[in-house]
């Protein structure tokens, strides 16, 4: 059951209750929300906009972010462990995030802080 806690300012067609495993969030406009310790996992948010999103501790594990816009969101302690992140351009910093397993084939890691972070099992083909 989704947390009230949840802010979803930009998107009239997504609500708390919609913010749980296995959602289809999918081009949903999450610009500024704050999700913080929500669990998504197996989530879809292809081509998602999360900029500026408050995800600490959040759970994506599994969860399908191609093309998903982190510009400027707060991703400290997410697990993304096993989630395709194909293509996606990730923000600074990443302080102890979960990528185990993670798809990052395309990512663009180049100005991302991956201090604590864990990278076991990733292949990092064509990251930047």
């Amino acid at each position: 059951m989704a947390d009230s806690k949840y802010e979803i300012p930009h998107d009239s067609d997504v609500t708390p209750e919609d913010i749980n495993p296995g959602a289809d969030l999918t081009d949903a406009d999450l610009t500024n929300a704050d999700l913080s310790n929500a669990d998504l996992s197996n989530v879809d948010l292809t081509n998602a906009d999360l900029t500026n999103a408050r995800l600490v501790k959040a759970n994506f594990s599994k969860g399908d972010l191609r093309a998903a816009d982190l510009s400027g969101s707060n991703l400290n302690q997410a697990d993304l462990s096993d989630a395709n992140l194909f293509a996606v351009d990730f923000p600074t910093p990443l302080h102890g995030v979960n990528l185990a397993g993670a798809d990052l084939l395309s990512a663009d890691l180049s100005d991302a802080h991956l201090q604590k972070a864990d990278l076991s099992g990733v292949l990092l083909i064509s990251v930047q």
